[in-house]
């Protein structure tokens, strides 16, 4: 191989090791890009995800008494996205609202990955009775942020 490209002129060894190095560069720079615009979209996911559970979490009310349970607006119908879940376990994960939600474990702080779901675990209120605190779960498939990376690095 090496010999046949020393027979090649010099303007075509010229050109080739010109659109190689070109190619070695753009294939950098796609990598680079792709990985920033991929960590960007993935850190947009989360914030909006804390962000909207943090204005849910407003708008629930618990009452104090443990037999009334709770009391506000249609968790799903607060679920505003097809892909969301909410729900409103206590400290065990024993769901008090939100019955139809898929399981998202026992409530952890922040974020964690459950299954095909990116959750929120957030504190609403303590129970008057047994002073265990309870969670607001909201959850949303990570299905549209990994076709939206697939498509992104298809692109690149």
């Amino acid at each position: 191989m090496r010999s046949l490209f020393r027979h090649w002129p010099v303007r075509w060894r010229i050109a080739g090791i010109s659109a190689g190095l070109t190619l070695l560069i753009l294939l950098c720079f796609a990598l680079i890009v792709g990985r920033l615009a991929t960590d960007r979209l993935k850190d947009n996911f989360e914030q909006d995800l804390l962000g909207v559970a943090s204005q849910i979490r407003v708008n629930v009310q618990l009452d104090r008494d443990p037999g009334e349970g709770i009391s506000g607006p249609n968790l799903d119908a607060m679920a505003m996205a097809g892909d969301a879940a909410i729900r409103i376990v206590d400290s065990e994960g024993n769901v008090l609202e939100g019955q139809g939600a898929p399981d998202l474990g026992k409530p952890v702080g922040g974020l964690t990955s459950r299954g095909q779901f990116d959750v929120v675990s957030l504190p609403v209120a303590t129970n008057s009775v047994t002073g265990a605190p309870w969670f607001l779960q909201y959850a949303r498939s990570r299905d549209s942020l990994d076709s939206n990376i697939d498509r992104l690095w298809l692109l690149l």
